[in-house]
């Protein structure tokens, strides 16, 4: 009998186990976990306890210094593999002014101002290849640094995951950077590469300054407290592919030219899915916008074509075109239930903007259209789309698809709690 009742108990256990985490996926704050801290630090057993790592030249690595192995050629850098660097002195492994090739690999680091710091060291000559940096100021901070390689990274409960500053095409690849402040900060660090990188929970996600031509592709952003993405001065960002849920904003575009928003999933974000703010020949294009305040929100920028998105169930207008926002073309967009009660899913407040195809005349889908004559876009613009779709442009999101992974979940907990439970009843 007592048996039983253990087994029960452990049943129950487990059930309320499931369904914490099954609310816990519909939860838009930022979860706090500074009392289970631990859960974020690497398994450190296995790895060589160190003292920080200094090197101000290439004399350093070598037998004269460190004596790492290697001999700091292309193909033979010099590894700094395999230690666990828990110190409260500045930095964890501190690099400056060197020419030689060299490799950071395996190492767990902790530290009070930086895990890892590269300062001005030649362009190329670096890789960080699969360290843990948690707990410091900056987990990873390069310096005058160029033409870098990061790559599976874990960079958690740092004020920055990690920061760039004029260092220019920094490749940044499969890293994951929770709960800091700001997951990847770049600063005057233009054309570099950031794909398939893990950055949820933090502050901010991605922000970028005066880094003009970088790509951002295919990264996952979600539930962070501020911004998933944002990218400020200089121009021609590509952003792209990128899943950005449950953040205040997504997407947020500030004086940056000639960029391109492309295939983005931008979904149950607090206010703005896709923001555009001073800006011209911004082209938005093959986008979800679902279940934001606004979908789409253009201020004060000029010559952006909106194409073939997905704009559905946003509280807000599907989009808002500012005063002072000039000769833009929206065009084959699928609105559905956007500003429900409201008289139109769309607002224009600008001038000499299209909501259609000058060329083709061809407009956008909107479900509440009549069917009849043209459609009306509220706002002092008084504009119309003169041509509306019958069909939609892009694929709309099944109320039943948006629950799915929450089906999924309830039918686990049947199969792994309740089902057994009527088995043993029986």
């Amino acid at each position: 009998m007592k048996q039983i009742r253990r087994r029960e108990r452990r049943t129950l256990n487990l059930y309320f186990c499931l369904i914490i985490i099954v609310t816990g996926l519909y939860t838009n704050s930022l979860i706090k976990l500074d009392s289970f801290c631990f859960l974020a630090k690497q398994n450190t057993f296995s790895l060589t306890p160190y003292s920080p790592i200094s090197i101000t030249s290439d004399l350093d690595f070598g037998p004269t210094g460190y004596n790492f192995p290697g001999s700091g050629a292309d193909i033979d850098p010099y590894i700094i593999t395999g230690y666990n660097i828990t110190t409260s002195d500045p930095n964890g492994i501190y690099i400056e002014s060197t020419t030689k090739y060299f490799k950071i690999t395996n190492c767990y680091i902790n530290a009070t101002n930086y895990g890892i710091y590269l300062s001005n060291v030649a362009s190329g000559t670096a890789s960080i290849i699969n360290n843990t940096c948690n707990f410091n100021g900056a987990g990873i901070y390069l310096y005058y640094s160029s033409f870098m390689t990061l790559i599976n990274n874990t960079c958690n409960y740092n004020n920055q995951g990690l920061y760039c500053f004029a260092s220019t095409n920094t490749i940044l690849l499969n890293n994951t950077c929770e709960y800091n402040n700001v997951a990847f900060e770049l600063d005057w660090s233009g054309t570099s590469h950031i794909e398939n990188n893990t950055l949820n929970n933090n502050n901010e996600g991605i922000g970028m300054e005066f880094s003009g031509g970088t790509a951002i592709i295919n990264n996952t952003c979600n539930n962070n407290a501020n911004y998933a993405i944002s990218v400020n001065y200089e121009n021609a960002y590509t952003i792209a592919n990128n899943t950005c849920f449950n953040n205040s904003d997504c997407i947020w575009i500030y004086l940056a030219d000639s960029s391109i928003v492309e295939n983005n999933n931008c979904k149950n974000n607090t206010y703005k899915g896709i923001n555009i703010n001073q800006c011209t020949n911004i082209n938005i294009t093959s986008n979800i916008c679902f279940g934001n305040n606004r979908g789409i929100y253009v201020w004060d920028s000029d010559s952006c074509i909106i194409t073939y998105n997905l704009i559905q169930e946003n509280k807000d207008y599907g989009v808002y075109v500012g005063a002072t926002s000039d000769n833009n073309e929206i065009y084959h967009n699928t609105f559905v239930k956007n500003n429900l009660g409201g008289s139109s899913q769309a607002n224009d407040n600008g001038t000499n903007n299209f909501w259609y195809n000058t060329n083709t005349l061809t407009g956008n889908f909107w479900n509440d259209f009549s069917g009849i004559g043209t459609y009306s876009i509220d706002g002092d613009a008084l504009t119309e789309d003169l041509y509306p779709l019958s069909d939609p442009s892009v694929p709309i999101i099944s109320e039943y698809l948006t629950r799915l992974d929450l089906l999924i979940a309830f039918l686990v907990l049947y199969i792994i709690v309740i089902l057994p439970c009527k088995k043993r009843k029986k």
